[in-house]
């Protein structure tokens, strides 16, 4: 719906406080002067505060895992993630992997962030940001030799690689009651042990949690 009509009467009624704080400043400035200057450091000073606040969550930066190679750049801070989420510290992490299923060469890029304890449960939030999908040349000539042709290959190969993006930027959230649970979850996907029953024992809802399962 186009808004702009409906924030005119605002900008109007915006421009005429304006000129009224300027001329009642105006006309007291002289008497209130040192009541100005108080206000003023009270302001920066919540201000100040106010910024702190909201910026009170750790960035533990981010790790790539290269599955094939059982190499993990970035190692420390997924320590950092995992050590936060012990305590239910609120935090944020992003997570890339490169992972080949049996032939099927997947990355995705994942940001992870603790929200925090809510009603008793330490809320873990999780988006996919970004997700491709190829065949190597093994399994294509794989294949070719079962009688497939090259452009049923690369039809299917689309269709699959489209089927992983459609879950880019879908998001979810999970409950735990019991941080362990969540601690352990995450030390196996820094190992690279991922699991499509990885959330089953989980309360987690979300559009992530929804997306097909991806296979050959």
């Amino acid at each position: 719906m186009n808004k702009k009509g409906a924030n005119f009467p605002i900008i109007i009624l915006g421009a005429l406080l304006i000129v009224a704080i300027v001329a009642i400043a105006f006309m007291f400035y002289n008497n209130k002067s040192s009541d100005t200057k108080s206000t003023t450091t009270n302001t920066n000073s919540q201000t100040t505060q106010g910024t702190a606040h909201q910026s009170s969550i750790t960035d533990c930066g981010s790790s790539t895992l290269n599955f094939a190679e059982s190499l993990i750049e970035g190692e420390n801070n997924f320590d950092c993630f995992i050590e936060a989420t012990r305590s239910c510290a609120k935090s944020k992490f992003r997570y890339t992997t490169n992972i080949n299923w049996f032939g099927v060469e997947q990355t995705s890029a994942n940001y992870y962030e603790i929200k925090g304890m809510q009603s008793g449960s330490c809320i873990f939030y999780v988006k996919l940001e970004d997700a491709d999908l190829s065949y190597s040349d093994r399994t294509v000539q794989s294949f070719l030799d079962s009688g497939m042709s090259q452009e049923e290959i690369n039809q299917q190969e689309q269709e699959t690689r489209s089927l992983l993006k459609s879950g880019i930027g879908k998001d979810g959230t999970c409950r735990y009651a019991n941080t362990q649970q969540l601690v352990d979850l995450l030390n196996g996907w820094k190992q690279g042990d991922f699991s499509t029953e990885d959330f089953d024992d989980s309360d987690c809802s979300g559009k992530i949690f929804e997306i097909e399962e991806i296979t050959p």
